[in-house]
């Protein structure tokens, strides 16, 4: 699907509406994986003695969703809906001359 251009406020003000929405959502896996009862045999699961069973591999996997993915991305969203011109061009110098 090809998008028209858009100008940066736009995007802005769209990443804007849906950061709450991805706060929310990380808070409904956050309690998922509180809901979930911890197997009795995780500790040797995650020590690899013995397989995981489905509950540490769904709560594994509900972890990982939320620190590796939503975090960063709620992060960098934040960003981008926050970003300035100057904030922008901070830590930009100009080129030594060869």
């Amino acid at each position: 699907m090809k998008m028209q251009i858009l100008e940066v406020g736009t995007v802005q003000r769209v990443t804007g509406v849906f950061v709450p929405f991805m706060e929310a959502l990380t808070q409904l896996f956050e309690g998922m994986i509180e809901a979930l009862p911890v197997s009795p045999q995780e500790d040797f699961e995650l020590e690899g003695l013995r397989p995981y069973g489905l509950v540490t591999d769904v709560r594994g996997s509900l972890e990982c969703a939320v620190n590796d993915c939503m975090k960063p991305a709620i992060r960098i969203m934040t960003e981008v809906r926050d970003q300035t011109e100057e904030g922008a061009a901070r830590g930009w110098r100009t080129p030594d001359k060869i």
